[in-house]
């Protein structure tokens, strides 16, 4: 299996050091607040739901894609304790890992955003709002992914 993580910087070779996000789900506890992490997906397709809509509607169309130089040397929460932990709200959807420790990324590729698609995940995040990640639209324009 290979795990994906999709950023808008250029990281190759980068060490990622895990830190808690700073986005609506951990500021008001609907996502865990407390473990640092970086989050990797087993599918482009999952990490890009795991981003969130809000934040690919507004940034760049192009993203690269990494994933760990040396698979051996991660730790890591494996989707179905998030799941079971209650740490993830849409981890069904996203299957997202955390990797707890700080991980050197390579180069698997490059996408374009198309649109996103009409199926999305809606989070709670209170009684009152709810949030929406779409689903999205890409074309692979380098690597094997």
């Amino acid at each position: 299996m290979r795990l994906f993580h999709i950023s808008y910087n250029k990281l190759n070779g980068i060490v990622l050091k895990p830190t808690i996000p700073d986005n609506i789900l951990t500021k008001v506890g609907v996502e865990n607040n407390t473990i640092k992490r970086v989050s990797f997906a087993p599918t482009v397709d999952h990490a890009l739901l795991a981003i969130g809509f809000n934040r690919l509607k507004t940034g760049p169309k192009v993203l690269d894609v990494f994933e760990p130089e040396n698979y051996n040397s991660i730790k890591f929460l494996h989707n179905k304790h998030l799941k079971r932990k209650g740490y993830v709200p849409d981890a069904d959807q996203t299957k997202e890992y955390w990797i707890l420790n700080p991980v050197r990324v390579k180069y698997a590729g490059q996408i374009k955003l198309i649109k996103p698609k009409t199926k999305f995940v809606e989070i709670k995040i209170n009684d009152r709002q709810k949030i929406k990640n779409y689903y999205w639209e890409y074309k692979v324009l380098d690597g094997n992914l």
